[in-house]
């Protein structure tokens, strides 16, 4: 974290900012609906383009913000209805105090991809997700970790008449804890328990 705010090209005052643009998922879809007969198949072309920016504020010796607004357009050639405006938005904070360290996120991510193995048809997925992370170095070598996070899945349907994506939505939350062992070199070796409902 501390190289991307020192490589971060623009300063804002305080604020430390990065810009962002990507061309990405350019492919020819032969079976845009994911339809099982040959005859039935509608194909077209495809391609999401974004631009946005990530930004990163210390408010403190050791409390450091980051925050990214990365808006996405995915486009169809021929299947207006398919067309999206999507994105990544999101606010990270970080704190790195004498023993602890706290990391807490919220963020939103919605995005042109396959909705499952079983449905092989491009949907726009929101993923909405909050999560609080500690890890408290316990002795030099050992500390102690534990996060809590809840989520909430969602299919942007657009057409009633697709298959009904809408029974793939869920809500979720999770718990994990465990030890972490800290070797030389940057390593580490993790032992944990999660426990999740969705």
């Amino acid at each position: 974290l501390e190289d991307k705010m020192e490589a971060a090209p623009l300063r804002l005052g305080v604020v430390r900012v990065t810009p962002w643009i990507g061309v990405y998922d350019v492919q020819y879809v032969d079976n845009a609906f994911g339809t099982p007969g040959e005859d039935e198949k509608t194909s077209d072309l495809t391609g999401t383009v974004g631009a946005g920016l990530r930004a990163y504020l210390r408010t403190g010796p050791k409390v450091i913000w980051a925050a990214h607004v990365l808006p996405e357009y995915v486009a169809w050639e021929e299947l207006e209805e398919r067309r999206s405006v999507n994105g990544r938005y999101g606010v990270l904070g970080y704190g790195f105090f004498n023993r602890l360290t706290v990391e807490a996120l919220a963020e939103r991510d919605q995005r042109q991809r396959l909705a499952s193995l079983e449905v092989p048809e491009q949907v726009h997925l929101r993923n909405e997700r909050g999560r609080l992370s500690l890890d408290l170095k316990a002795t030099g070598r050992i500390s102690v970790f534990a996060s809590g996070e809840v989520a909430r899945v969602r299919n942007v349907v657009k057409d009633p008449a697709e298959a009904p994506l809408d029974l793939l939505d869920r809500d979720a939350s999770y718990l994990r804890a465990g030890l972490r062992w800290h070797m030389p070199r940057g390593w580490s070796v993790g032992l944990g328990a999660e426990r999740s409902q969705a």
